[in-house]
This record gives structure tokens, C-alpha cells and sequence, in this order.
């Protein structure tokens, strides 16, 4: 006679793992696993001194202090994470001092390359692999601030267009068109100075070498190809008493000034040029090479001190900076207008 077999001893286990799996959307993305991943790399090329780290895609670099902010994943909710301050609390504060002179602030982080292009940091990753910044966002929403948070906008435009530079530490002309498009839609923005028809321009080619290549541990790779898009047949200069304040670090200028301390490669294709003729007018600058979070706020309370009228018909201010500057920068309470 054979053995009764208990039936459910073998199904109850088995029907345990299939809901498991079941509840586990397919090829769901292991955010912590490549959080974990991108602060390896980071930790490992800051012990060579490195300050950039070569892509598992040829030609692809990534800024070493990048993979250490991705490699936070849930900064928001880790204040370990931050010893030089809050950046909630500090953005926050910004925005409810600017209130009180009557300006309205948006504020623009820029996505670290490696949250958009996992797949060409490490081979195998899918594209969204790095954890949503979206709760950052929502508790700054939850406070009155208008924050353009830029991750799902880039990922969908990855698909049709490069959004960051292969070698360079900064976005591509493409993503600068569509970020002045996006601000320019924002209803707070929109209501204070309506966007105006755009004819679209020819794209242009060029060749550059990026920022990243000399610090990187791998061969130079041939100069990149980018799709540059002038803003006007002529670049039109900022303007110094303009209501709209563009303010933050390189991403401000890159693609749109000549010279500076970084290598801008071409001018009339940034940000600032693409927001100028969105908005009708040309833009105030205040801006650094790094340091968008801290630097640029003590750099623009510094001309507001010499100028006792520096606040005086100003409408809107529009604060850019790498979003790294959420784990690697200071924040500081800078007032924007020191002493109020």
C-alpha cells in the first residue's frame, strides 16, 4: 500500500511562491541593488582619484561625485546622508523669504546622468533602475514650492534623443530645448509671462570633447556628436535688470556662453537662451561653476547687499543646479537679501 500523500504539505508552499511572484511586477528594477552598485564605483574611483568613471558603454563617462549622490538612492529620507544641512528645509525657507518680496521661485534640479542612463553605466540594467526622486519632490510641493522634477520627463525623451552628454558632465541641447519648454509651461510661470509661438530651428552638428575625458581611467574616446538648437539667429545677451532671475551652476551657461571656466562648446544653445525666447525677454544670470545650491544663493545675496534695490521689480526667480548638490553640496540659510 503506498504512502498517503498530503496534498497540501506540496500546493499550500508552491501556491505561497506563485502569489509571490504574482505580486512582483515583471523586471521590476532593483533600485537598492543599484544604488549599492553606483556607490561602489564612486568609492572605488575616489580611492584612484579618479573624477570620472568609464561607462560599461563605449564612450559613455560618468562624474564620480554623481555616483556617490546616486548611490544614496532615498537621500530624503536619510539626514545622515546630508551633514552639511537640510535641503528641503533650506529650499523651503528660500522660497518662502523670496515670497515675502513678492517673487516666485521655481526650482530646477537636474537629474544625475547615471538615473537615466543606468544601462550605459552598467550593462544589464534596465532604465529605470535608479529609485524615483519623486517623494524629495512631493515634500517640497507639500510645502508651496514649485519644483520641476525632470526624471520622468527625461526618461521618456531618452527613447528619441540623447538627454545628457556621453563624456561631458552636463545635459545635452536637447534636454536644455525641452527644459525651457517644461519651465515655460509650468502654470506659475506660464500666468506671469505667457510662452510665446516657437518656430523650431534646424538642428546643427558639432563635435566636442567632453569634461570628463582627462579625468577618467580609460582610453579617449573619439570627440562626441550633440545636436546643437540656437535659440535665434543670434545669441541675445542677458540683461541685468530683467524681472526673471536665472540662477544656479554651469548647467545655466553650458551650450550658451562663451568662455567662462568651464568648456561651454558652443553659444546660443543653452538653457538661458532658450528661456529668453520662450518668455519674451532676456534673463538676469547669477550664476557659479559648481555649487548651485549653496554658491549660487550666496553669490546673488552678495549683489543684493550692494545694491539696496536689487529685489525691486524682480518677478521670478529660476534656480538650476545638479541635483547632486542634494548629497554632495552645502545648504546653508542664505537669505536672499541679507539682513531682512
Amino acid at each position: 500500500m503506498k504512502p498517503t500523500v498530503d496534498c497540501r504539505r506540496v500546493l499550500l508552499p508552491l501556491l505561497g511562491v506563485a502569489l509571490f511572484f504574482a505580486a512582483v511586477p515583471y523586471g521590476r528594477a532593483d533600485s537598492a541593488g543599484f544604488a549599492r552598485l553606483a556607490l561602489d564605483l564612486a568609492t572605488e574611483a575616489t580611492a584612484a582619484n579618479r573624477r570620472a568613471v568609464a561607462g560599461a558603454t563605449p564612450g559613455w563617462l560618468f562624474l564620480t561625485s554623481e555616483l556617490q549622490h546616486v548611490g544614496t538612492s532615498d537621500f530624503w529620507a536619510r539626514p545622515e546622508a546630508t551633514p552639511q544641512g537640510d535641503p528641503a528645509a533650506t529650499i523651503i525657507a528660500y522660497h518662502q523669504a523670496l515670497q515675502a518680496l513678492g517673487v516666485t521661485l521655481v526650482v530646477v534640479p537636474v537629474p544625475a546622468k547615471a538615473a537615466i542612463y543606468p544601462d550605459h553605466l552598467t550593462a544589464g540594467q534596465p532604465p529605470d533602475a535608479a529609485r524615483p526622486s519623486a517623494p524629495f519632490f512631493e515634500t517640497l510641493a507639500a510645502a508651496g514650492v514649485i519644483a520641476l522634477d525632470l526624471e520622468p520627463a527625461f526618461r521618456r525623451e531618452r527613447a528619441d534623443q540623447k538627454v545628457f552628454c556621453e563624456q561631458d558632465s552636463h545635459w545635452s541641447p536637447g534636454a536644455c530645448l525641452l527644459t525651457a519648454r517644461l519651465i515655460s509651461e509650468l502654470p506659475a510661470v506660464s500666468t506671469l509671462f505667457p510662452p510665446k509661438e516657437i518656430v523650431p530651428r534646424a538642428g546643427e552638428e558639432i563635435l566636442i570633447t567632453g569634461d570628463l575625458v582627462a579625468g577618467a581611467d580609460a582610453d579617449a574616446p573619439p570627440q562626441e556628436s550633440l545636436t546643437i538648437f540656437k535659440a535665434a539667429a543670434q545669441p541675445v545677451p542677458p540683461d541685468d535688470s530683467s524681472p526673471i532671475l536665472l540662477v544656479g551652476d554651469s548647467h545655466t551657461v553650458v551650450f550658451s556662453e562663451a568662455g567662462g571656466t568651464i568648456r561651454h562648446h558652443t553659444t546660443g544653445a543653452g538653457l538661458r537662451d532658450h528661456l529668453q525666447a520662450r518668455l519674451g525677454q532676456p534673463l538676469a544670470v547669477v550664476t557659479t561653476a559648481a555649487s548651485g545650491g549653496d554658491g549660487a544663493r550666496g553669490l546673488l545675496a552678495r549683489k543684493a547687499a550692494a545694491d539696496p534695490d536689487f529685489w525691486k521689480n524682480r518677478k521670478l526667480v529660476i534656480w538650476c543646479f545638479s541635483a547632486r548638490e542634494f548629497t554632495q553640496g552645502r545648504w546653508r540659510p542664505i537669505p536672499p537679501r541679507p539682513g531682512a
